[in-house]
């Protein structure tokens, strides 16, 4: 008696997928490519795709998908063969939040000096590429002393001040820097005009005023006539 045994069944597909770049940056595109998934005695007929961000399943052997937000996101691919076997695979994919850049500053230069006395305004315009809400933090020496605008007012007693601006994405931050000197000179009115020196001008102003009036009224005043002599 000869016993033959039965002809193995049909072999289920092996799935497997590659992504490009990762990470990724987030809004960035980034693509899938299935075609290394094989079928052992058949034909692979349909490609599904879950990108794991609650978006639209694709289909396809390659797909472009873009991520509006950072994070870490599970795709699964599932592919079906000509017998209606399947199976599945999944790979990580991280995405990157870009952050936010100091697009110019003013004062441009990175240390100044001014003079004791005047008021200093420091401002930055910066930007996010994912469109993010930015906040301001500013620190003078080290301590936080304004926030939530892109300016900040600076004047100081005489000596040495790092200033500082810290931009923020809620992630990611970018920041500029400047040493000030803050000089002894007084920056302000002269010292001849201040205090009591304006009155003490004006009273003798008014004084010469007075006396060349009196010496006017003097010179107009006609001579008495003279008596005869005997």
């Amino acid at each position: 008696m000869v016993v033959q045994s039965a002809p193995p069944g049909p072999q289920p597909p092996i799935a497997r997928f590659t992504v490009t770049p990762t990470p990724v940056d987030r809004g960035a595109a980034v693509t899938f490519n299935a075609s290394s998934s094989v079928d052992p005695d058949g034909t692979i007929v349909s490609y599904a795709w879950d990108f794991g961000d609650s978006s639209p399943a694709g289909s396809g052997v390659t797909q472009t998908h873009a991520y509006a937000l950072a994070g870490t996101y599970s795709v699964t691919l599932n592919v079906t063969d000509n017998s209606s076997l399947w199976s599945r695979v999944t790979h990580q994919v991280v995405v990157r939040n870009r952050g936010p850049r100091i697009d110019s500053s003013n004062p441009s230069s990175a240390s100044l000096t001014i003079g004791a006395g005047s008021t200093q305004r420091f401002a930055v315009n910066a930007s996010d590429p994912d469109g993010d809400i930015l906040t301001y933090t500013w620190r003078v020496n080290g301590a936080v002393v304004g926030a939530n605008t892109n300016a900040f007012n600076f004047s100081g007693t005489p000596g040495g001040y790092v200033v500082n601006v810290t931009v923020s994405d809620g992630s990611l931050s970018a920041s500029r820097e400047w040493t000030v000197t803050v000089g002894t000179e007084v920056v302000g009115p002269s010292p001849l005009f201040s205090g009591i020196w304006p009155y003490a001008i004006l009273l003798v102003i008014i004084l010469v005023a007075i006396l060349l009036i009196a010496l006017a009224r003097r010179r107009r005043k006609p001579e008495e006539p003279r008596p005869p002599q005997p």
